[in-house]
């Protein structure tokens, strides 16, 4: 309970909190911070540690590792180490190798110290580790290719976040030479994969035998190109109002007591768009689409008081395109 809530182990010497033990079960005695953290604590480690090395034994094959790094509750930065392994009867195994604070520069050097160091601990010599799965960043790449030396895999739950956030947040007009090249050169694709010949010949099939399709394909992609800017332009507009419509009401007091008096149970709070924190943009977006009456009822209310105009109905359709959250 300690770990998985970010409670610190003090709390245990709370009074309030031993009172309440205590009417649950007056004979069970509560440790204290001191025993707890010098006995107990020690011993649950020395026995998960043996059920760990246990588990994987039965793993013969190897290990893909994953590191990354994490930030707790109370802003204090970590290096997560996690083997991964499948055992004989093809059980997946996962491993949380090590939590290492980060004590300083989290540079490529630092990484591979920490991380052979946690090999060692658990006795996985390097023959053993099959690929390391990182995130893009220049100091993991230098941890696992230049210092580390072994096979690098890229993250692919952190390259889909990045294409969704790039896609969202930034896109920049396409330069017409950009479109010139996708338009008339797209057949370079091919790099590699085929002669000169062959990419001579995908040329000619797109361009066609008399060259009559080549300016209507390249209008069509220029229009297409266009409908897609246009569109990520307006789910960014979307999602800039909902998160000044949620900062309102986490900002105001009286916008809450009024949001919560206009909901139905069950009651959920509007919770705001991070960026290190993976699906919270969809979690907002969901979260106002649920409440999407109680808050256009509260937003009617704060316009009407201030003399603006009304929203627009957020429980008919979705927002007006011409309003500008205030």
């Amino acid at each position: 309970m300690f770990a998985s809530s970010g409670i610190p182990l003090q709390f245990i010497d709370n009074s309030d909190f031993r009172m309440f033990v205590r009417c649950l079960d007056p004979e069970f005695h509560l440790p204290g911070k001191t025993s707890l953290r010098s006995h107990l604590l020690v011993e649950f480690r020395q026995q998960l540690t043996t059920a760990m090395m246990v588990k994987m034994r039965l793993i013969e094959s190897g290990f893909a590792l994953t590191v990354g790094s994490w930030t707790s509750m109370a802003n204090r930065q970590f290096l997560a180490i996690t083997a991964h392994g499948i055992t004989n009867d093809w059980s997946l195994e996962s491993f949380v190798l090590g939590l290492i604070p980060v004590t300083r520069s989290e540079t490529g050097e630092f990484i591979a110290k920490e991380f052979n160091n946690t090999l060692a601990t658990w006795g996985i010599k390097e023959d053993k580790v099959l690929a390391v799965t990182t995130d893009g960043g220049s100091n993991m790449r230098n941890f696992v290719q230049k210092q580390a030396r072994f096979p690098w895999v890229y993250c692919t739950a952190h390259a889909l976040n990045l294409v969704i956030r790039k896609g969202v947040v930034s896109f920049p007009p396409p330069q017409k030479k950009t479109l010139s090249c996708l338009s008339q050169h797209h057949y370079i694709a091919l790099g590699e994969l085929g002669s000169r010949e062959e990419q001579e010949h995908e040329k000619e099939k797109w361009q066609g035998e008399k060259g009559e399709e080549k300016p209507q394909r390249n209008k069509e992609q220029s229009e297409q190109e266009k409908r897609t800017t246009k569109h990520l332009a307006e789910v960014k507009r979307l999602i800039n109002k909902v998160a000044a419509i949620v900062h309102l009401f986490r900002k105001s007091p009286l916008a809450a007591r009024d949001l919560r008096e206009h909901q139905s149970p069950p009651y959920t709070k509007l919770c705001p768009a991070n960026s290190t924190r993976w699906g919270l943009t969809l979690d907002m977006l969901s979260r106002i689409y649920q409440n999407r009456r109680a808050v256009t009822l509260c937003l009617q209310t704060i316009h009407e008081t201030q003399g603006r105009d009304k929203p627009p109905q957020l429980y008919r359709g979705g927002m007006a395109p011409g309003w500008h959250a205030h």
